[in-house]
Formats: structure tokens, C-alpha cells, sequence
């Protein structure tokens, strides 16, 4: 690797180390997946907890609250 004139060590080794934006770009679609699958998880028995509860003939008890009709 030639150095060019007036660069030193120290910036070189700055440039070696910068990350490149697809790999970035990657990372942040990965995190970002992940994000969105454990919400969906976590949140789709909620929205059918109602249907749960009146397929399960639960009593009015465990229905009140989740089974509004």
C-alpha cells in the first residue's frame, strides 16, 4: 500500500477500518426484522384472545374484559 504524501499512520488506519454502507444498511434490516417478528408475537394473541376465550367456552369470568360482542 503506498502512503500518500501528507497521511499519516493513524488516518490510514481510520480508512481500513470504516464499516461500508451495505453491510450497515444490512444489519440495521436485520435488527429491524427482528423488532417487527417479536411485536407480531407478542401482540397477535392479544387480538384473538376473545375467540380464544369463547372457543374454549370459557365462563363469564375469563371472558370479561376480552370478549366484548
Amino acid at each position: 500500500m503506498m502512503r500518500s504524501p501528507g497521511t499519516s499512520e493513524v488516518q490510514q488506519a481510520a480508512d481500513t477500518r470504516q464499516t461500508p454502507v451495505g453491510l450497515a444498511g444490512r444489519t440495521l434490516a436485520v435488527a429491524s426484522a427482528g423488532t417487527l417478528l417479536v411485536l407480531l408475537a407478542f401482540t397477535v394473541p392479544l387480538a384473538t384472545l376473545s375467540a380464544t376465550a369463547a372457543d374454549l367456552s370459557a365462563g363469564p369470568g375469563a371472558q370479561r374484559g376480552s370478549c366484548r360482542r
